[in-house]
């Protein structure tokens, strides 16, 4: 646990997910997806803290000053992050999300954030750290920047795939359907 400006930046526990969610469903109003948010308490809850390995971890931004209703200080910053392996270097964090609330913003939250961040990525031995930047938000870029980081976009000409929800599904159905039998639960 450190503290920046008043404020507590520490690990997440369950009891932060309905305050997490909040600040999600913020960052996605700010990127101009408000309705992108599918996930809920409950998922948040079961993918980050149930199980013996969580697909991910957060580190928040609390303001002890300013109480919710349930008695704990306020969430006004958080990034979520998760484990991966880069058959380059090994193991990997990504960052997942990385957002403060506008009125808490240039009063070093984000890089509290952000260096406790990279403190857990050395720490448990990553080799590096991956994230995405919307391209039209400068001021992140300019503060990855500024933390050491490069754009692969630009260095490398790296593009970025997905595939959505409805693509896996109709790509799953296409292969087992040809195979005659699903494979859950098997690895290749």
């Amino acid at each position: 646990m450190e503290t920046v400006n008043g404020l507590i930046i520490r690990k997440a526990v369950r009891e932060d997910c309905p305050q997490i969610l909040a600040l999600i469903k913020e960052m996605a109003a700010f990127q101009k997806h408000p309705d992108a948010v599918e996930v809920d308490v409950s998922v948040l809850e079961r993918d980050g803290f149930d199980g013996e390995h969580p697909f991910y971890f957060a580190v928040v931004a609390e303001d002890p000053n300013i109480n919710t209703a349930d008695g704990r200080g306020k969430l006004v910053g958080y990034s979520i992050c998760n484990y991966a392996y880069g058959t380059w270097a090994g193991k990997k964090l990504f960052i997942e999300d990385i957002y403060v609330t506008e009125s808490y913003r240039s009063k070093k939250v984000g890089s509290a954030l952000f260096n406790l961040v990279n403190k857990i990525a050395v720490e448990t031995g990553c080799a590096k750290i991956d994230w995405h930047v919307t391209e039209w938000n400068s001021g992140a870029r300019e503060f990855y920047h500024h933390k050491g980081a490069i754009c692969l976009s630009k260095l490398e000409d790296w593009l970025v795939y997905r595939l959505e929800k409805e693509a896996m599904t109709e790509l799953y159905q296409k292969t087992t359907a040809r195979q005659g039998t699903g494979t859950k639960g098997q690895q290749s």
